[in-house]
């Protein structure tokens, strides 16, 4: 009941999108990308099925050189009513989402094995 509740798998898929570059300023970076995903968000009027949280340092801060940031996206994968987009649109929905993550430095993980 509490997975369901809180958007996590099996009733949602987890993306995590985590920043690594060598400079420290990367933050900036990742709350660029966060304000564009919430907006986006709010655009297309997805509050009740993705939700966005970040940008969070990662659990280890820096790894071989590399800041860490992170950011979620929960997406409701279930069925939607008559009245709202159905999961096939909400999926799209997220794909255009994720086309606003630059390729450089960052990396998309769906369902990741780990969050920290």
């Amino acid at each position: 009941k509490t997975r369901k509740i809180f958007f996590y798998p099996p009733f949602a898929e987890l993306i995590k999108l985590s920043l690594r570059p060598r400079h420290p300023s990367a933050l900036k970076e990742a709350e660029i990308l966060m304000e564009k995903i919430r907006m986006e968000i709010r655009s297309k009027r997805l509050e009740d099925k993705i939700v966005a949280i970040g940008p969070q340092v990662g659990f280890t801060a820096k790894e071989k050189g590399l800041y860490i940031w992170n950011i979620f996206l929960k997406v409701k994968n279930w069925e939607t009513p008559a009245s709202t987009a159905s999961y096939g649109e909400v999926r799209k929905k997220r794909n255009e989402l994720l086309r606003l993550v630059p390729s450089k430095h960052w990396r998309v993980e769906v369902n990741p094995k780990e969050i920290i």
